[in-house]
Parts: structure tokens; C-alpha cells; sequence
């Protein structure tokens, strides 16, 4: 019979994504193997199974708890203010939270998706969220006045969630957090610039109505 976790099933399951997400982040997705996982426990691989039905179903998992906690993230996050401001203190507590390990579980996610459908699925879902959260946040500054109304509220959310996956990627690379954090303003204050500041007529403009 395979050796039970000595703890109870909750704290089991627990301790065996916190395992995994180490052995995902230094193997990778294909490399990794659940005797790994079981090993680095100190348990047998049966044990591990009676938690979760195969490696695919425990990285699926893992996606899913990251994804959660960045969606607890936006939205605690994006919820007023000024967007600059706002976007500022979202990626200096992402930098703060991601470890390399979660960056590069989030890189072999995305890395998968193409050829995993219920993965494709799953990550295609939790982008959708975070660009419904800042869409709506969009949409509160515009009727605050502070972003013009003009301003395509999804079609920016995409675009921040997208340079936010590509920050990440380049702090898992090796770029260093400061440099990383300095790529995210550039990336905002150019995308805010004309959403912020609509431009009027140019003198050109007002050289033809004269």
C-alpha cells in the first residue's frame, strides 16, 4: 500500500503543490515527472496520486492558484485613483511577490497552452478576467473624468495585461527588478499618454477652419 502523507488531506494537498511548483520551476513542465514530486516529499509516488490523478491535473492546479492570486491582485489593486499610480503599485508588488519559481511556472503555462487545450482554455479564461478587471477600471476613470471617453477601454486592458506577462518573462530571463520596473512605466506612460491628454486641434487644423 502506498505510504499516506501524515497530515491532514487539506494540508496534504497543500504541501504537494508547494513541492511541485519547485520541481515544475527547476525541470519544467515536460521534464518533471511525479516520482520527482514524491521524492522531494520523502513519499511514495502512489501517495502523490491519491491527491492528483496525473501530472497534467497537479500543473493545472498550479495554474489555477497562480492565477488566483493575481486576479485577488488586480482587483484589490485596480480599484481607483490615478491609473499611472495605480499601475506603479501593481508591478512593484508583483516584483515584491514573483520569485523565479512563479515566473517560470507562468512562462511554462503560457509555453504550453498551443498544444494543451484545457490549458489553452484555462489560460485563455484567466486573461479574459484580468482584462475584464482593468477594462472596468478604465471605464471608472473615464466617467470621473480622468481618462478621455474616447478611449477604447478593452483594447488598452490587453495591452497592460499583455506587457505585464512580458515583464515577467524578462525578470525570469534575468532582467533585474529596477530595470523591470522602469520597461512598465515606459510601457504605461506611453499608452496612457493620449488616453490622459486627448489631443486638439493642431495649428494646422486651426489654420484650415480660419
Amino acid at each position: 500500500m502506498p505510504k499516506v502523507i501524515p497530515e491532514y488531506k487539506e494540508q496534504a494537498r497543500k504541501r504537494i503543490l508547494a513541492t511541485a511548483a519547485d520541481v515544475f520551476a527547476q525541470r519544467g513542465y515536460h521534464e518533471a515527472t511525479m516520482d520527482e514530486v514524491a521524492n522531494a516529499i520523502g513519499v511514495s509516488k502512489g501517495a502523490v496520486y491519491q491527491y492528483f490523478k496525473s501530472k497534467e491535473e497537479l500543473f493545472q492546479e498550479l495554474c489555477l492558484i497562480n492565477a488566483s492570486e493575481l486576479e485577488e491582485a488586480l482587483r484589490s489593486g485596480f480599484v481607483g485613483g490615478d491609473f499611472r499610480k495605480v499601475a506603479e503599485g501593481h508591478m512593484d508588488a508583483e516584483l515584491e511577490r514573483h520569485s523565479l519559481g512563479r515566473a517560470l511556472l507562468m512562462f511554462e503555462s503560457l509555453a504550453e497552452a498551443p498544444r494543451n487545450l484545457v490549458l489553452q482554455k484555462m489560460v485563455g479564461e484567466v486573461d479574459e478576467t484580468y482584462v475584464e478587471i482593468i477594462s472596468n477600471f478604465i471605464d471608472r476613470l473615464k466617467d470621473e473624468g480622468k481618462i478621455t471617453r474616447e478611449a477604447d477601454s478593452t483594447s488598452v486592458a490587453r495591452v497592460v495585461v499583455a506587457l505585464r506577462h512580458g515583464v515577467i518573462v524578462s525578470v525570469m530571463c534575468g532582467l533585474g527588478t529596477a530595470e523591470a520596473k522602469k520597461v512598465w512605466m515606459a510601457g504605461i506612460d506611453a499608452l496612457i499618454q493620449d488616453q490622459h491628454h486627448p489631443r486638439g486641434p493642431t495649428r494646422r487644423d486651426d489654420k484650415a477652419h480660419g
